[in-house]
């Protein structure tokens, strides 16, 4: 007979299912603002700094998926069901963000972008940035993964890419945050 909940890999701090919850939610909020301001036409929604290139609805998409599956991951014992939902959720993310980057490094249209709509590419940045994010949540439930902290490492990776992409909106390197 199989187990109805499963156990994660690791004893887990009391503090990160709450910042799960609170990431996941910020995610799922934010992607969600984004594809209804881009569906209803409200431009600033997608791009609130003129400055800055508005974020693409495959991004936005990308983020609903990665908050849906934190929040379904945010407790120690998780069924069956909502691990596999939560895990193809992540590798959704993985695959798509993962071939839109291939695009950029190829020079060459591979055509994902036009699966979930036909908005154009996004940019390397938040490809590679939400790449690592759903490695890390993909890697959560990992021993050895989690024993080397590769979670950690994935989602540091993701916060050194926004951070670069902060400085070169501040020193003008639009390479660092453009497409």
């Amino acid at each position: 007979m199989t187990p109805r909940h499963v156990d994660t890999a690791q004893p887990i701090p009391l503090c990160v299912p709450k910042v799960r919850q609170l990431a996941g939610t910020f995610s799922l909020l934010l992607g969600t603002s984004v594809l209804a301001g881009w569906w209803f036409g409200a431009t600033w929604i997608a791009q609130p700094i003129p400055a800055l290139p508005a974020m693409m609805p495959n991004t936005a998409v990308w983020l609903v998926l990665l908050g849906t599956s934190a929040l379904l991951l945010g407790s120690r014992n998780i069924s069956w069901p909502r691990l596999w939902l939560a895990k193809a959720l992540v590798l959704a993310v993985i695959w798509h963000s993962g071939t839109t980057l291939a695009e950029h490094l190829l020079s060459h249209d591979l055509g994902v972008d036009e699966i979930l709509l036909p908005s154009g590419r996004s940019a390397p940045g938040p490809s590679a940035a939400l790449f690592m994010l759903a490695g890390a949540l993909l890697t959560l439930d990992f021993k050895r993964a989690m024993r080397i902290g590769l979670p950690e490492i994935l989602a540091g990776g993701a916060a050194f890419v926004a951070l670069l992409a902060v400085a070169g909106f501040l020193y003008g390197g639009t390479s660092l945050y453009g497409s």
